[in-house]
């Protein structure tokens, strides 16, 4: 009260002459909007992901690859991120602020690490860094994959080589919810790099979507490294067609593609989320 208070990109920031016991209070205006200027804010709630549109959230190469076993960066995860967020979350959380020194303002993920850092879904790493070009490890992407649920695990863990990892608790909660599995031995693997398959394997669960090969279009975009034989051809056939569908059973475990949608490009996700923001 007697402080010297003000309101910043990153905060509110106060000061006091002398240190004395004090509590902070939130009061949730529910008539807010929810952003304004230059940064969302979020407004104390939870980013939420589209997972009524199946829209493709993964791009091919130059050569006309997918390369589904190779490496995924993580930048390329928050830009697989952010585009799957509803239109609301992307309003609420897109953000110019960035705390991030290696991440320049012209970089073409820029506002995917922004906004993934402001709804507090991706943080950096030691030394204040985000590391975009880094290739980001399974335990990396468990913990963003919890962030996408409310249900807490107390129970014994769901892989032998964890228990003394930081991300325990995250490899826990996403393996509890049937997002991310391990390998036959029983451990995760937790600081070993995932592949673009195994993301958008985890992505489709997250995102509850069911491929069944034997119910895709005819004329879908098909890439030369992903055979019909291998284990990760219907979820990289689903990540990369925009689709619209229906459901063949009542327990949501295939669907039937009707036809082609078209989808916004990154560009125009992050205008149409700062026109809404402002």
């Amino acid at each position: 009260e007697n402080g010297n208070l003000k309101t910043t990109e990153q905060g509110i920031r106060f000061t006091v002459n002398s240190f004395s016991p004090f509590t902070l209070f939130w009061e949730d205006d529910s008539n807010n909007g929810g952003g304004g200027g230059s940064s969302g804010g979020g407004g104390g709630s939870k980013p939420e992901l589209n997972k009524e549109d199946h829209i493709a959230y993964v791009s091919g190469y130059p050569d006309g690859t997918v390369q589904p076993e190779g490496y995924i960066t993580r930048e390329e995860v928050a830009t697989i991120f952010f585009r799957l967020l509803t239109d609301e979350s992307r309003a609420d959380f897109i953000t110019d602020y960035n705390p991030y020194p290696d991440v320049a303002s012209d970089r073409w993920s820029y506002y995917a690490i922004t906004t993934m850092t402001n709804g507090n879904l991706m943080l950096g790493r030691t030394g204040g860094v985000f590391d975009p070009g880094a290739n980001i490890t399974r335990a990396e992407f468990a913990v963003v994959a919890a962030q996408f649920s409310n249900a807490q695990y107390s129970g014994p863990d769901k892989f032998t080589d964890i228990s003394d990892h930081w991300a325990r608790d995250y490899i826990n909660r996403a393996a509890n919810e049937g997002w991310i599995a391990g390998y036959p031995d029983g451990t995760f693997g937790p600081d070993r790099f995932i592949t673009r398959a195994e993301v958008m394997a985890l992505v489709n669960e997250v995102l509850e979507r069911a491929p069944d090969a034997d119910y895709m279009l005819d004329n879908m975009t098909v890439w030369p490294d992903n055979p019909k034989s291998a284990w990760y051809y219907e979820d990289v056939q689903e990540a990369t067609n925009s689709h619209s569908y229906v459901w063949r059973n009542t327990q949501h475990t295939s669907e039937d593609w009707e036809d082609f949608i078209s989808m916004r490009t990154f560009n125009e996700l992050v205008r149409d989320a700062f026109n809404a923001a402002n």
